[in-house]
Parts: C-alpha cells; structure tokens; sequence
C-alpha cells in the first residue's frame, strides 16, 4: 500500500512540473531559462506537446 501512495504522489509532483512548465512557456519563459531552472528537456518537450495539443 506504500508503494501505490508513492506512485499517486510521484505522479502528482510529474503533473504540477509540467504545468509549470506549460505556464512558463505562456509568458514567453525561454526554453534555455526553463532548463536552467532543473526542469529536463523531457518534460518540456511533453509540456510544450501538450499546450500546443489543447491550443
């Protein structure tokens, strides 16, 4: 039972980065500077996909 509650809280903390990184890239945040703040190039790329998919 852990392990699922680590699983939901993981996936929470993954949801909130990237929309995060959905609202930097709103307010013009280059992606170099989002980089720079720990964020990867992995979850700005499913961010990006994803704002422009619900554009």
């Amino acid at each position: 039972m852990c392990n699922w509650s680590e699983s939901i809280e993981e996936r929470s903390i993954r949801r909130e980065r990237l929309k995060a990184i959905e609202r930097m890239i709103k307010i013009n945040i280059t992606k170099e500077q989002i980089l720079s703040m720990g964020y990867t190039e992995d979850e700005y790329k499913k961010a990006e996909s994803a704002l422009y998919a619900n554009a």
